[in-house]
Protein backbone atom coordinates (compact mmCIF):
# COMPACT_ATOMS: atom_id res chain seq x y z
CA UNK A 1 0.00 0.00 0.00
CA UNK A 2 1.74 3.56 -0.91
CA UNK A 3 2.46 5.73 2.02
CA UNK A 4 0.93 8.56 -0.05
CA UNK A 5 -2.70 6.60 0.40
CA UNK A 6 -2.11 6.19 3.96
CA UNK A 7 -1.62 9.21 5.00
CA UNK A 8 -4.20 11.17 3.06
CA UNK A 9 -6.47 8.64 4.23
CA UNK A 10 -5.09 9.62 7.81
CA UNK A 11 -3.30 6.28 8.41
CA UNK A 12 -0.43 8.13 9.49
CA UNK A 13 1.93 7.92 12.69
CA UNK A 14 0.11 11.16 14.55
CA UNK A 15 -3.16 9.96 13.51
CA UNK A 16 -2.47 6.13 14.72
CA UNK A 17 -1.07 7.45 18.13
CA UNK A 18 -4.21 10.20 19.01
CA UNK A 19 -6.23 6.77 18.59
CA UNK A 20 -4.35 4.36 20.30
CA UNK A 21 -4.76 7.51 23.48
CA UNK A 22 -8.08 8.28 23.30
CA UNK A 23 -9.11 4.29 23.50
CA UNK A 24 -6.65 4.11 26.66
CA UNK A 25 -8.18 6.81 27.93
CA UNK A 26 -11.78 5.52 27.18
CA UNK A 27 -10.52 2.22 28.53
CA UNK A 28 -9.53 3.71 31.79
CA UNK A 29 -12.86 5.52 32.09
CA UNK A 30 -14.74 2.48 31.31
CA UNK A 31 -12.96 -0.43 33.07
CA UNK A 32 -13.21 2.85 36.51
CA UNK A 33 -17.08 2.30 35.92
CA UNK A 34 -18.09 5.71 34.30
CA UNK A 35 -21.03 5.60 31.78
CA UNK A 36 -20.07 5.36 28.16
CA UNK A 37 -20.35 8.50 26.20
CA UNK A 38 -19.44 8.02 22.49
CA UNK A 39 -18.88 5.06 20.50
CA UNK A 40 -15.24 3.87 21.82
CA UNK A 41 -16.58 3.44 25.12
CA UNK A 42 -19.91 1.78 24.07
CA UNK A 43 -17.65 -0.67 22.38
CA UNK A 44 -15.75 -1.24 25.69
CA UNK A 45 -18.76 -1.32 27.45
CA UNK A 46 -20.62 -3.94 25.27
CA UNK A 47 -17.17 -6.25 26.47
CA UNK A 48 -17.76 -5.86 29.96
CA UNK A 49 -18.41 -9.13 31.37
CA UNK A 50 -15.59 -10.69 29.16
CA UNK A 51 -13.41 -7.63 30.55
CA UNK A 52 -14.46 -8.69 34.06
CA UNK A 53 -14.11 -12.17 33.86
CA UNK A 54 -11.12 -11.55 32.33
CA UNK A 55 -9.93 -10.06 35.55
CA UNK A 56 -11.59 -11.78 38.14
CA UNK A 57 -9.65 -14.88 36.64
CA UNK A 58 -6.46 -13.13 37.36
CA UNK A 59 -6.97 -11.67 40.49
CA UNK A 60 -8.54 -8.26 39.15
CA UNK A 61 -5.43 -6.15 40.68
CA UNK A 62 -3.58 -2.97 39.09
CA UNK A 63 -0.97 -4.43 37.67
CA UNK A 64 -3.67 -6.69 35.18
CA UNK A 65 -5.94 -3.79 34.65
CA UNK A 66 -3.04 -2.01 33.39
CA UNK A 67 -2.33 -5.13 30.92
CA UNK A 68 -6.17 -4.83 30.07
CA UNK A 69 -6.37 -0.98 29.38
CA UNK A 70 -3.28 -1.51 27.16
CA UNK A 71 -4.74 -4.32 25.35
CA UNK A 72 -7.77 -2.27 24.73
CA UNK A 73 -6.25 0.82 23.37
CA UNK A 74 -4.06 -1.25 20.74
CA UNK A 75 -6.97 -3.70 19.71
CA UNK A 76 -8.84 -0.19 19.55
CA UNK A 77 -6.65 1.57 17.71
CA UNK A 78 -5.76 -1.26 15.22
CA UNK A 79 -9.84 -1.69 14.64
CA UNK A 80 -10.15 2.06 13.61
CA UNK A 81 -6.85 2.06 11.28
CA UNK A 82 -8.84 -0.92 9.71
CA UNK A 83 -11.93 0.61 9.44
CA UNK A 84 -10.59 4.40 7.66
CA UNK A 85 -8.60 1.82 5.25
CA UNK A 86 -11.79 0.09 3.83
CA UNK A 87 -14.00 3.08 4.42
CA UNK A 88 -10.75 4.88 2.01
CA UNK A 89 -10.61 1.08 -0.39
CA UNK A 90 -14.72 1.46 -0.61
CA UNK A 91 -14.86 4.94 -1.27
CA UNK A 92 -12.27 4.10 -4.57
CA UNK A 93 -14.13 1.08 -5.13
CA UNK A 94 -11.48 -0.85 -4.61
CA UNK A 95 -13.40 -3.43 -2.41
CA UNK A 96 -16.44 -3.51 -5.07
CA UNK A 97 -17.22 -7.78 -6.26
CA UNK A 98 -16.84 -8.09 -10.06
CA UNK A 99 -20.70 -8.25 -11.38
CA UNK A 100 -22.32 -11.36 -11.85
CA UNK A 101 -23.18 -12.56 -15.28
CA UNK A 102 -26.78 -11.61 -16.02
CA UNK A 103 -26.61 -15.21 -17.69
CA UNK A 104 -24.51 -18.62 -18.26
CA UNK A 105 -23.79 -20.09 -21.40
CA UNK A 106 -23.19 -24.24 -21.13
CA UNK A 107 -20.00 -24.74 -23.13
Amino acid sequence: MPRAFLIEEGLDWDTIAASFWAWLDEAARTLDGQPPHDRVSEMIAAQRPRLEAFLAERGGGEQERFVLRTAIALLGASYAGTEKLVAALKERGALERPPKPAFDTLG
